[in-house]
């Protein structure tokens, strides 16, 4: 009969573990020889809104408000003060009286202003948090359109008066003034007005959006308002590209621009071409700086820096000025 061999049990694990060997080394062959798949990777992103505080600069120095009888202006403790004519509820809670030396607005956020502005008897003030505040004679003029009996400043609404349910008008960077109204642009680039309209304010109550300038954010930026200033009875915005835009009456526009109660619309009489190419004039300006002047009269439109002679001609819609170092 046939004789069986029996292995030992070291033998049975030895071969055991050579055909575990074999049988690996098989499907790694195998592996080798068939298509690789494609390597996919997944990459994932998280967005969320960040709010920043930015503190406005202090604009420490006099204001450009186009009051009759009084100054203003911003203290280095920053706080507002106004002088001359102070009564009149121009020096807000503080009851003031003529011919009065510096005096601080009484009712403002303390060591909060950056910049003040005015009209002919009443004035705003730029909060560091972009908050505009009003005050003076005239709530109408000055955006709080409603008034109060203590004279204390109070804060400018969107559509509405300072009583009202409205927004407050907020992230203001930049503030202005017509002899009744103001205006001032918003970090978005959107320019926004208060008091009489025929001096470029709004024919509402409170803050509105100035209609007509190009939207600010449309083409990354192109044609962002950076300046504003107030002239008697009209705004004018400068825009990062040079443009310049205007609205309100014609009484402080060349004669090409004339009215433009209500809406904004582009200055043709300082427009170099297609589009007018300017920025704000400074005394630091280059010596080649060309600047222009509008008015009825010569003396309305040829003044210059000290040190510099100016050359203009009289009158008109509007005479370029080319300043030099004076001789």
């Amino acid at each position: 009969m046939t004789a069986a061999t029996k292995r030992s049990p070291a033998r049975h694990r030895g071969a055991a573990a050579l055909a575990a060997l074999v049988a690996g080394l098989t499907a790694i062959s195998l592996a080798g020889s068939s298509t690789t798949a494609a390597y996919t990777d997944s990459a994932f992103t998280h967005t969320e809104a960040l709010t920043a505080q930015i503190h406005l600069p202090f604009k420490t120095g006099l204001s450009g408000a186009r009051s009759v009888d009084t100054g203003a202006g911003v203290g280095s403790d920053g706080n507002a003060y106004v002088w001359g004519r102070t009564n009149m509820k121009m020096a807000g809670t503080v009851a003031g009286g003529t011919w009065q030396d510096a005096t601080r607005v009484g009712g403002l956020p303390e060591g909060e202003i950056t910049a003040v502005t005015g009209q002919i008897y009443g004035f705003n003030a730029l909060q560091r948090n972009g908050e505009v505040w009003g005050w003076g004679f005239n709530p109408e003029r000055d955006g709080t359109s409603a008034p109060r009996p203590d004279n204390r400043p109070e804060r400018i609404r969107i559509g509405t008066a300072w009583s009202g349910g409205g927004a407050v008008l907020s992230d203001v960077s930049l503030i202005s003034a017509t002899e009744f109204a103001g205006a001032g642009i918003r970090g978005d680039g959107t320019v926004w007005s208060w008091g009489v309209a025929s001096y470029g304010g709004s024919p509402r109550d409170g803050a509105h959006q100035v209609p007509g300038l190009p939207d600010p954010l449309a083409n990354d930026g192109e044609r962002f308002p950076v300046y504003i200033s107030g002239a008697y009875r009209n705004f004018w915005v400068i825009l990062n590209n040079g443009e310049v835009w205007h609205w309100g009456s014609s009484s402080s526009t060349p004669r090409a621009d004339g009215n433009s109660v209500g809406t904004a619309r582009m200055s043709t009489a300082l427009a170099r071409g297609s589009r007018a190419r300017w920025a704000r004039v400074t005394p630091t300006s280059p010596a080649s700086s060309a600047a222009s002047t509008w008015g009825s009269r010569s003396s309305q439109t040829a003044a210059c820096s000290p040190g510099v002679a100016a050359h203009a001609s009289p009158g008109g819609p509007g005479r370029q000025l080319r300043a030099r170092p004076a001789s």
